[in-house]
């Protein structure tokens, strides 16, 4: 159950077309933008390179860090470069602790489209927010979720590496 969560806040964050507006949870200062930070949830931290397909001006989730039995809502909010397409990825190391509970590549484009966004994903302007059940049964302890998105060419789309302990 949770790899399953976990799997949707990913392809959330390898992003997906515009969802339903609504209000955003937490909005960056100009100062914060141009000193680099796209992440406003302390749990999340950004290792994307300028070069990545997908350039974040938010992504965040809310409660931060998350709490097991309760919705997540997470907003990602950002540029495309380029149209993603059919065959796009995402590499997923999902820890507790020491103990590796994932690690794996996932269908963007078929994560996305559980939730109502299908590729292709036209370039440009992108905002998702989504709601996530986040089941009773997680155990508590220190996760670490490293996630690398990629096209169906293999060019990055965006890193981010997300702590928290539950």
């Amino acid at each position: 159950m949770l790899v399953s969560s976990v799997w949707l806040l990913c392809a959330m964050a390898g992003l997906s077309r515009g969802a339903a507006v609504q209000k955003p949870l937490v909005e960056l200062s100009d100062s914060m933008r141009l000193a680099g930070v796209t992440a406003t949830s302390p749990s999340i931290e950004m290792c994307s390179s300028p070069e990545d397909i997908f350039s974040p001006q938010r992504i965040d989730m809310n409660p931060d860090p998350p709490k097991r039995g309760a919705q997540l809502d997470v907003a990602v909010v950002g540029e495309l470069s380029e149209t993603v397409l059919d065959g796009a990825y995402i590499k997923v190391i999902v820890k507790l602790g020491i103990i590796k509970l994932f690690d794996g590549t996932i269908n963007l484009c078929e994560e996305a489209g559980k939730i109502g966004h299908p590729c292709p994903i036209e370039k440009g302007h992108q905002e998702v927010f989504h709601t996530v059940d986040m089941p009773r049964e997680v155990p508590p302890g220190k996760y670490d979720i490293d996630v690398k998105a990629f096209n169906n060419d293999d060019k990055p789309l965006t890193c981010l590496k997300i702590k928290f302990r539950m």
